[in-house]
């Protein structure tokens, strides 16, 4: 079951196809690897389509890679979850959840 709380929602404009619960850039488009993330999409979209991004609360992503409980959280080139690793640019969140690789949910805060 996925969960979310959504404590800010606010509405943007895609400039590129969007996946449901996919970390967005602030263009409007999936977050880029260690991109600058503005949130998470709440439904689909399709460029040009206005949509919710959850921008504070806790979500459940399907993450990209392994990641350990309290990780700081980037994106992948994908917009998925990945472990920030050392000396990230742009952390985007805090892992509340562990995963033992790709494909797995993943509980991420975002403040």
């Amino acid at each position: 079951m996925l969960t979310l709380i959504e404590t800010q929602v606010i509405t943007a404009q895609a400039s590129a196809d969007i996946a449901h619960l996919q970390m967005v850039g602030f263009d409007g488009a999936p977050a880029g690897n260690d991109g600058k993330v503005f949130g998470v999409a709440k439904t689909k979209a399709v460029t040009g389509d206005y949509f919710p991004v959850i921008t504070i609360g806790v979500v459940e992503l399907i993450s990209g890679g392994a990641i350990a409980i309290g990780d700081d959280i980037i994106s992948d080139a994908s917009g998925k979850p990945i472990t920030a690793g050392v000396d990230p640019t742009n952390p985007s969140g805090t892992a509340m959840t562990a995963t033992a690789g790709a494909g797995e949910p993943v509980k991420v805060i975002f403040r």
